[in-house]
């Protein structure tokens, strides 16, 4: 009885399709070089997402990485997570006619000034096949996404209206309003987000204010 497990990380099968797996992202989809799609996937290529559904054809599959991903408003990256990409070979009669890759997909945001930050990570399986002697990819699955929320500038957190409309948002805020008081005197007022869709709070918005003198004297009697 045989069994087949992963190839060893040396293999020849293992440093074929991680080049494979090289230039479908390093330079396809991080450079939107759609050459790369078409030298690479199958004709006969399906696609299934966790979060954007099924892929039926190489034409739909290379049509939405030109309308959605080149058509982004930063530059996506794609890393593949070192040390978790695991390659299985498939055999018939003991004849390799293709091979399956694992993996953990890191993807990143580049912004025009070049910030780069994480915007999700997941799981992939991907299914290559020996056509006329060289891999295509057949099939691919994309699934157990993590997204995570573009970070914002901390030091400018209530003093620029921009990063603090992303904080709102990343937070559920609706609106928020800050006041600034020096020896009982009201010294700054600043409003942010919105009452109502597309109606922005106003300087004199009516706000429910809540006491602290009760939680804060309860921590200096724990602290005592």
């Amino acid at each position: 009885m045989t069994t087949f497990g992963q190839v060893d990380k040396t293999s020849t099968l293992y440093k074929t399709i991680k080049e494979k797996d090289s230039l479908l992202f390093n330079l396809g989809f991080n450079n939107c070089d759609i050459k790369q799609f078409e030298n690479l996937v199958s004709e006969n290529f399906e696609f299934y997402h966790d979060q954007s559904g099924i892929t039926n054809s190489k034409t739909e599959f290379i049509t939405g990485i030109k309308n959605g991903l080149c058509q982004l408003p930063y530059k996506p990256k794609r890393e593949l997570a070192e040390n978790k990409m695991e390659v299985y070979p498939l055999e018939k009669n003991g004849i390799l006619y293709g091979a399956i890759q694992t993996g953990i997909h890191n993807f990143y945001a580049i912004e025009d000034d070049k910030s780069e930050y994480l915007t999700s990570i997941a799981k992939f399986t991907h299914v290559w096949i020996l056509e006329n002697g060289n891999f295509k990819l057949s099939k691919g699955l994309s699934y157990d996404h993590r997204d995570f929320e573009k970070p914002f500038n901390q030091e400018l957190l209530f003093t620029d209206k921009n990063e603090t409309e992303i904080w709102l948002k990343q937070k559920h805020i609706p609106a928020l309003g800050i006041g600034f008081v020096k020896d009982g005197k009201i010294e700054q007022i600043s409003v942010f987000g919105e009452l109502q869709t597309n109606k922005l709070a106003p300087i004199n918005t009516i706000w429910n204010v809540a006491s602290m003198t009760k939680p804060i004297t309860a921590i200096v009697a724990l602290k005592l």
